[in-house]
């Protein structure tokens, strides 16, 4: 594999350790009849960073996450988490390549570089993602 020149980031996210847990007032859903719960796990090449939950960022890995939402059927996709400028982007760049339709949790997110953060959103909008707020979603799943 050639060189590639990567971000050195602080520790953050490492398995079984506090900065891995979900945050406390997320309401995390159990599957049932009607919804499949996917836990996906990313990041397990120490040599090739994996901002997106769909690839690597040399898009050398893919996850299971595309086959596993084609699988059951999945069209619409609702990203959150951190950071908006980078792994929320690069989720939602990919979700939109793969043909979901795509909406950013804006207030589900925090992001790294205030400067950047609405740049990468603009760059979304412009790929027809949706910005939308977590008091939208329930209608917005409604509509599906």
């Amino acid at each position: 594999m050639s060189r590639v020149e990567q971000i050195l980031w602080p520790t953050h996210c490492v398995q079984h350790s506090h900065g891995a847990e979900l945050h406390k007032e997320l309401s995390i859903l159990k599957a049932n009849k009607r919804r499949e719960v996917i836990h996906l796990l990313k990041g397990y090449d120490s040599d090739i960073d994996s901002y997106s939950a769909f690839w690597d960022n040399q898009k050398i890995r893919e996850t299971s996450l595309n086959s596993t939402l084609k699988e059951s059927n999945v069209t619409h996709v609702f990203i959150v988490g951190i950071a908006t400028d980078v792994c929320v982007y690069s989720t939602a760049l990919h979700a939109v390549e793969n043909g979901y339709k795509t909406y950013i949790v804006e207030d589900a997110c925090r992001g790294v570089d205030v400067g950047n953060i609405n740049l990468r959103l603009d760059e979304l909008i412009n790929r027809n993602c949706v910005v939308i707020q977590s008091n939208e979603i329930k209608t917005r799943l409604e509509d599906i």
